[in-house]
């Protein structure tokens, strides 16, 4: 009798955990392994006091049907759509989402945005971007604007350098400011670029519900808490047996 493969799943993050869901669904056996002392990964949410904070800005944007059905058959009552302004909020001021001149003039001064133009002016000048996020956030924005919106940021979320990601990374949520809009808004006051409202689907009790939800499907058993994988054994088709904390081994 031949036996049941057995699936070892690295990392309890969202990724992780639907991983867990589907083999769950499917019969499989596996088991998630997960470093830190909690599911969920970067898109947690945490408590402090009677208050509730996610781990970053996360939203469940619904563009899959499939994937939007099985979170709503999840959640329940407890998924809300929700509408409200994209912003950056920096140095005690709302910034719009994309970025936009007018916006920016109101909320960061002249100085700021006469050198972002020129900076902009200067990277169409140099030609297209090469395809990575940086370059592309350079292209469309200019060094002062990417360094202080969008490449901090991006490299803290995703946690590797932007040269390094996609440009589709961005999906259509950077439109850019091209030159006419920047002269328009800039010096003839006319706002030309769109702010995105943001509708999306959101968790009552935080964006580490969905994670929490995808947990309890898989099962307590099926995941493994303070297992940072050291190892891994294989022959190049199989993995024959995984190492949790320089100590352990599982054979599979």
């Amino acid at each position: 009798m031949i036996k049941p493969a057995h699936f070892s799943v690295l990392g309890g993050g969202p990724s992780g955990l639907s991983v867990g869901y589907y083999a769950k669904k499917n019969g499989l056996l596996f088991t998630i392994y997960e470093a830190s002392n909690q599911i969920g990964g970067n898109s947690s949410t945490l408590k402090h006091g009677d208050f509730l904070f996610d781990s970053g800005a996360h939203r469940f944007h619904d563009k899959d049907d499939e994937m939007t059905e099985e979170i709503k058959n999840l959640l329940g009552k407890d998924l809300n759509r929700v509408n409200i302004p994209s912003q950056i909020y920096t140095k005690g001021k709302y910034i719009d989402f994309p970025l936009s001149p007018f916006n920016l003039l109101k909320n960061i001064g002249l100085s700021i945005i006469v050198k972002a133009g020129f900076e902009i002016m200067n990277s169409r000048l140099r030609g297209k971007p090469n395809g990575n996020f940086e370059s592309f956030a350079l292209y469309m924005y200019g060094k002062t604007l990417a360094n202080l919106f969008l490449l901090n940021y991006t490299k803290k979320l995703w946690g590797v350098p932007c040269s390094r990601l996609s440009e589709k990374v961005t999906g259509k949520r950077l439109n850019g400011i091209n030159l006419r809009s920047f002269l328009e808004e800039t010096f003839l006051g006319r706002k030309t670029t769109q702010h995105l409202e943001g509708s999306f689907l959101y968790p009552t009790m935080g964006i580490g519900t969905i994670s929490n939800r995808l947990g309890e499907f898989c099962g307590k058993d099926n995941i493994s808490l303070n297992s940072k994988i050291t190892k891994i054994i294989h022959n190049h088709r199989q993995i024959k047996a995984i190492e949790i904390n320089g100590k352990k081994r599982i054979n599979n």
